[in-house]
């Protein structure tokens, strides 16, 4: 079978998409010696293209595109993007068309019309409540009320229950809805070797807890919850040393001067025992191994990659109980759930791991056994062959 997968972004770009869609290009040409994958990834590196898999099974193209910060189909590059494509279809010559994103989907729709090859989408968007013509309010929202009424896409794939709920409540045919769970390429996770100069960048030490936050921030995250509970953890339980760590890019002055400031504010030191920095996926692995807890406290989370990858790094996970964030975290027994925004109920799950050594190593447990059995990126794309091997039936 010959695959044609579309994103916005792709390693070494950060976040759960880029990841996901890595996870399947490989596993897909892993799992069958005949499988073939092209990759187009729209992103901000610079255009390349080269090889990645094994007898040039997998071909990835990256294509350099302007900074988009949010679905907008009038933009002029998706025109020279698709007249790329368009141009080297038929040496592709994909059995089907796989999107990761309404930027990518856009194009998808584009090269379905053109073709009429099979388009799946996968709905990666966090999960928010539906009102009556919303879609009336919002590009995105709009663009789907359009795929709803035109059936752009002959299957829609989501990663959790919480995402197919809205599609459903938005009026999508459940028979074109299909959850396929996240799934890691686990051995290539623990392969990454640790990056001591990372732990020096952080002055970190083995006396030192570290609470790590990997976030990227966005309007369904609340990193604020994160650092509120950090002050209060720091003056409750001074015996203990703790640095606390947020992930994102802190480039961009208009969102992070604020972080810094509200930091420093409620008396974390920043730069000393509270940092706020950039790590690319190679190098997270050193901040999970290392990492005394791991602290998701989205508002809204379509399925939670950082979780998965936490539990495979032996890391205990706090997590916000919403979005499908319950679904993949049963509370005490492979992670520990908190109410959103309720930074007094994050301390709490903290201090708990703090004082229950037998908890946390039974969290640490269940987790990593969790993760071997239910979200392996073979299994994801066994199901997704499934998916793929229906839909060219049809």
């Amino acid at each position: 079978m010959k695959l044609l997968i579309i994103s916005a972004a792709y390693p070494p770009s950060p976040g759960g998409v880029a990841t996901h869609v890595a996870n399947i290009a490989h596993s897909f040409i892993a799992v069958d010696k005949s499988n073939k994958a092209f990759v187009l990834a729209t992103c901000k590196e610079k255009s390349s293209e080269h090889n990645e898999g094994k007898e040039g099974r997998l071909y990835v193209k990256k294509l350099k595109t302007e900074a988009i910060n949010d679905f907008d189909g009038r933009r002029a590059p998706f025109g020279e993007i698709i007249k790329f494509v368009m141009g080297r279809f038929h040496r592709i010559s994909p059995d089907i068309i796989h999107v990761h994103d309404f930027d990518s989907a856009y194009i998808g729709v584009m090269l379905k019309a053109a073709f009429k090859t099979p388009l799946v989408f996968t709905y990666h968007r966090a999960p928010s409540p539906w009102w009556d013509n919303k879609f009336q309010d919002n590009p995105k929202d709009c663009f789907l009320e359009a795929a709803k009424i035109n059936n752009f896409f002959d299957f829609i794939a989501v990663p959790s229950d919480a995402n197919k709920e809205i599609l459903l409540t938005q009026g999508f045919d459940e028979g074109k809805i299909k959850v396929i769970k996240h799934g890691l390429a686990i051995k290539r996770l623990c392969s990454h070797a640790n990056v001591e100069s990372i732990l020096a960048e952080l002055k970190f030490d083995p006396s030192k807890k570290m609470i790590l936050c990997p976030v990227i921030f966005d309007e369904h995250k609340n990193p604020e919850v994160f650092i509120r509970a950090a002050s209060i953890l720091k003056k409750k339980d001074p015996d203990n040393k703790f640095i606390f760590v947020l992930t994102d890019n802190p480039d961009r002055d208009d969102i992070y001067s604020p972080i810094r400031n509200m930091a420093s504010d409620l008396g974390l030191k920043v730069d000393e025992d509270f940092f706020l920095k950039r790590f690319g996926f190679t190098q997270m692995a050193t901040l999970y191994r290392n990492s005394f807890v791991c602290v998701i406290p989205s508002l809204r989370e379509s399925f939670g990659q950082t979780v998965i990858e936490s539990f495979v790094y032996k890391t205990p996970v706090i997590a916000s109980n919403s979005g499908a964030l319950p679904e993949i975290i049963k509370h005490r027994k492979n992670g520990l759930l908190f109410t959103p925004n309720s930074h007094d109920e994050l301390v709490e799950r903290i201090q708990n791991i703090l004082d229950d050594s037998s908890l946390r190593n039974r969290l640490v447990k269940n987790a990593l056994l969790d993760a071997e059995k239910n979200y392996d990126s073979q299994r994801m794309v066994k199901d997704y062959l499934e998916l793929y091997k229906m839909v060219i039936k049809k």
